[in-house]
């Protein structure tokens, strides 16, 4: 059977079938070895006590997406072996805002998140994209999320999981996953909720597809700072319509908001802070 190794910064998950088997038993061996003052369930969490480490990173992705990644034509970038691990990370985030907009920003399903020992805070997986999307735009101050309490760290769980079963009725219209991993001396649960495979597939590549064309066919301009040196995204191409970025202030997160605002390929007017709008084609 062909397994694949997954790995989240210092979280080795435990190996895992790529087509899972009914008899896979990790949320048996979950509830199983926990320790007796660990629990997973539905808690309230201060956003301010959340670690957000993929928007860290983000800045870095935009350069290498805009430099590398999106010169990849969709068909070819569909069966890259890089598609899963980089093609996607950017256009996932931006298919992630637009669904996070359409309903009224807010997503459907709750971040999953499991108490870090190291960092003192809230560590998130999974979530990659909906955690930046969060970061970046929800204004809310507390947000319901699946949580794991490490090592029995003190919180006020609203309801607790103490079986696969339970989770899976509270989550009965969805599909429900749960992957492991050793770490901190215990193990910390990762709750895929909704997680249906061919469904996300096809969700990665229309949003792929989707940026893609958005690049293709307009240069993104801002006449408040110069994004050429950061991503190489306005290539004054006469050809292309515009996109163009107004910010009343400039700043690293108010760029990365803009250009994955702009990626959308819709206009916006965000909080009238930032206004996304499509012009013509540059007259010569």
């Amino acid at each position: 059977m062909k397994y694949k190794n997954r790995f989240y910064f210092d979280i080795p998950l435990i190996k895992f079938p790529l087509e899972i088997p009914k008899q896979y038993i990790s949320y048996k061996l979950f509830f199983d070895l926990k320790a007796s003052n660990e629990n997973l369930g539905i808690a309230n969490i201060h956003k301010d006590e959340l670690l957000f480490r993929e928007t860290k990173q983000l800045f870095k992705k935009l350069r290498v997406f805009f430099q590398t990644n999106i010169k990849v034509p969709p068909e070819e970038a569909f069966e890259s072996p890089e598609f899963d691990s980089n093609l996607k990370v950017i256009p996932k985030i931006v298919g992630l805002l637009n669904e996070y907009i359409k309903n009224e920003n807010s997503f459907n399903i709750p971040l999953t998140v499991h108490w870090n020992p190291y960092f003192k805070k809230w560590d998130i997986h999974p979530g990659l994209g909906r955690q930046v999307v969060i970061d970046l735009f929800d204004k809310n101050k507390i947000l319901e999320c699946i949580a794991f309490n490490t090592y029995g760290k003190k919180v006020r769980f609203k309801k607790i999981f103490y079986s696969n079963d339970e989770l899976d009725n509270y989550y009965k219209n969805y599909k429900v996953q749960i992957y492991i991993s050793p770490n901190y001396g215990t193990f910390i649960p990762h709750v895929h909720v909704d997680a249906e495979k061919t469904f996300m597939r096809k969700f990665f590549e229309k949003s792929y597809e989707s940026v893609f064309n958005v690049v293709k066919n307009y240069d993104i301009i801002c006449d408040d700072v110069d994004l050429k040196p950061y991503f190489k995204c306005n290539t004054s191409d006469p050809d292309k319509k515009r996109i163009k970025i107004e910010m009343k202030k400039v700043s690293k997160r108010n760029i990365i908001r803009s250009i994955l605002l702009a990626l959308t390929g819709k206009e916006y007017n965000y909080n009238n802070k930032i206004k996304i709008t499509h012009l013509g084609k540059k007259i010569i």
